[in-house]
């Protein structure tokens, strides 16, 4: 209905964090949602169970800081290693066009051959 209302050109605004698109960093989205609804309701958790305010809001927030960073941490360990895994093998691709066709492609599948026989 908006979209409608705007004439079909609604324009998001992107969400600045210290000049960076938040929405073009990797993880940030879920690390934060998972923190926040982990600390949400181990806040909650702690407060049905002792009835102290104080503790578990402090409870909460710990439990936000601990689960968005150790999923931030856990997400960019995973994303780095694949890209570092694509990068790999473009390069290996690259290599292989740049040697296809030369007597050193025949060379090495002449190796390749004879390791597979023996």
């Amino acid at each position: 209905m908006a979209d409608e209302d705007a004439g079909g050109y609604y324009e998001e605004k992107p969400v600045m964090l210290f000049g960076r698109d938040v929405s073009k960093i990797p993880c940030f989205r879920n690390s934060y949602l998972y923190g926040l609804t982990s600390g949400l309701f181990g806040g909650l958790g702690y407060f049905m169970f002792t009835s102290k305010i104080p503790h578990s809001f402090r409870f909460g927030t710990g439990t936000y800081l601990a689960v968005t960073i150790g999923y931030w941490l856990q997400c960019r360990y995973k994303f780095i290693t694949n890209k570092q895994e694509v990068d790999r093998i473009q390069a290996a691709l690259l290599k292989r066009m740049e040697v296809e066709g030369t007597a050193l492609e025949a060379e090495l599948f002449k190796d390749d051959d004879d390791d597979e026989d023996s």
